[in-house]
């Protein structure tokens, strides 16, 4: 029968654990020197050996015929531990055994010497899932082991444990451990079992593991059940992954705002069966690298990228400035709490999509500093200029005065003053309802636009134009009215369709900020 391959290379001595030197050299010297703790506490991300080493110590403590800390992996202890068939090493699974009545039962065995071996080894994997009970029950036993006991916890989420267990153990951090290790491991793997395995597709796989070599070596395992010659579109493809080269693709698509582009790479990546979730982490994971290679000056290697990727990252990255590139982290940030909880995935990826694409579409601040970073990045490379307002004034006069010298012209020349629509009219007609329910009803259709601090009426009604014109009431209802509403006093006045041109006000942040700096500097921004 077919052995997984995490199971068939798990380490039987600490000589044979890669990645955790720091640990299995000082539990060597331990258990050679007789000197065994009571209690040991490993605690670390998944897949980088906690397990491993408990069941390394279980049988260590146990063999008659261990050498430098290292058990012998022959004798009936070592097979006895290795096929969970030695009674004086127990195996608690803490995420299905929580109660107190767990753990009393626990102690009660404790109190019974060995049945073959030196030590009565309990090793309890994923302690912080004990309950609070059972962790004071456990606690008891741990104040006051008897001699032949040893307890090895083993945890991802340390910080889940009271600090009173934690005192009384030995406690050892399992690093995880890094690619090119992982990947050595797993090319010393394939050749054992007779494979190919290119030497990119080694480093995809560890760079997925994530530090983690039983997942690295499970994926391997999914990965030679594909070809006898694993690459690295065989990995991707049994990850779930989309290649870089899409990856460069789509963000190049963002950035130049080519949506249809973009819209069709998301197709064909979902075609092979890559989920939004999946492609978002993905992407997510792309513009961290260009975040990082882009803070460093272009420096590939703190990003960990693979080398044949670096040129490719160094080139995109030119053109992303910094905080287009945190903008659009941001996003996809946000998206990915989005996706956990959505019931259509592809439509929060694609409104990521144009708010990246298109950052005048959100207001936030990190746009505003992307959009601040575009601005200055584009005045830098000429596309926009600036030049003293007095300079600006002077040219648009000089034009003014060439188009007025014109020999001919297709119709007469006029200038309308521009206003805008007084957003708060119908608030300062709730108002003067209350005080004069006349005038609030003739301006029941009436409209009101701004210029400074004019406020002009527009009005078809009768009445109201003869009540404005006889009686000073009205005229001070108005003016209280908008005084309530505003803060503000302001003049009134009629409207004329031939004196004056609607225009829609658009606030606009970077607007904004542009004339503020106008004002404040003299000085002109004009695209060319």
């Amino acid at each position: 029968m077919h052995q997984a391959l995490y199971r068939k290379y798990r380490p039987k001595s600490f000589d044979d654990v890669v990645g955790q030197e720091h640990i299995t050299r000082t539990l060597q010297n331990e258990i050679s020197a007789g000197r065994p703790a009571h209690a040991y506490l490993f605690t670390g991300s998944r897949g980088t050996g906690k397990t491993t080493c408990s069941k390394i110590i279980a049988k260590a403590v146990n063999c008659p015929h261990q050498d430098d800390g290292n058990p012998c992996g022959l004798c009936d202890i070592c097979r006895g531990v290795d096929d969970g068939s030695l009674m004086d090493v127990t195996e608690i699974d803490a995420a299905t055994n929580t109660s107190v009545d767990n753990v009393r039962q626990l102690r009660e065995e404790a109190q019974f010497t060995p049945a073959t071996g030196k030590y009565r080894v309990y090793i309890i994997d994923e302690v912080h899932m004990l309950s609070s009970g059972a962790f004071n029950a456990l606690l008891k036993i741990m104040e006051e082991p008897p001699a032949h006991v040893i307890f090895i916890l083993a945890t991802t989420e340390v910080h889940k444990i009271p600090t009173t267990i934690i005192s009384r153990c030995q406690r050892f951090d399992f690093k995880r451990i890094a690619p090119d290790i992982i990947a050595a491991r797993l090319k010393e793997v394939s050749l054992n079992e007779g494979f190919g395995l290119q030497d990119d597709a080694a480093q995809l796989v560890a760079k997925l593991a994530e530090g983690g070599m039983r997942d690295a070596l499970s994926l391997l395992d999914v990965c030679r059940s594909y070809s006898d010659d694993v690459t690295a579109d065989i990995v991707a493809h049994a990850a779930g992954l989309m290649m870089e080269d899409t990856l460069f693709k789509i963000a190049e698509s963002i950035h130049d705002g080519d949506l249809p582009t973009v819209t069709a790479l998301l197709d064909e990546v979902n075609s092979t069966s890559v989920d939004y979730s999946s492609l978002t982490a993905q992407m997510l994971r792309y513009y961290r690298n260009l975040m990082l290679i882009k803070a460093s000056g272009g420096k590939t290697e703190v990003a960990g990228i693979f080398a044949q990727q670096a040129e490719k990252y160094r080139e995109q990255q030119a053109k992303f400035t910094l905080e287009y590139i945190l903008y659009c982290l941001s996003v996809l940030q946000e998206t990915v709490t989005a996706l956990s909880r959505s019931q259509q995935p592809r439509i929060d990826l694609e409104m990521a999509v144009v708010k990246m694409s298109d950052i005048t579409l959100d207001s936030s601040p990190k746009a505003l500093l992307a959009r601040v970073a575009k601005l200055e990045g584009d005045i830098k490379s000429g596309k926009v200029s600036v030049q003293p307002k007095a300079e600006k004034a002077a040219q648009d006069e000089q034009q003014k005065a060439e188009s007025s010298q014109a020999v001919y012209q297709d119709k007469p020349v006029t200038d309308l003053t521009k206003i805008v629509p007084f957003t708060k009219w119908g608030e300062v007609l709730i108002k003067l309802q209350k005080k004069n329910a006349a005038l609030a009803g003739a301006l029941a259709k009436s409209e009101a636009f701004l210029y400074n601090d004019l406020v002009l009426i527009k009005s078809d009604g009768e009445m109201f134009l003869n009540m404005i014109r006889t009686s000073d009431f009205a005229k001070q209802s108005i003016h209280e009215s908008i005084i309530e509403v505003t803060g503000k006093k302001h003049r009134l006045g009629p409207y004329r369709s031939d004196k004056y041109e609607i225009v829609q006000e658009k606030s606009d942040p970077l607007e904004e900020l542009i004339s503020k700096v106008e004002a404040s500097n003299d000085v002109d921004f004009s695209v060319r």
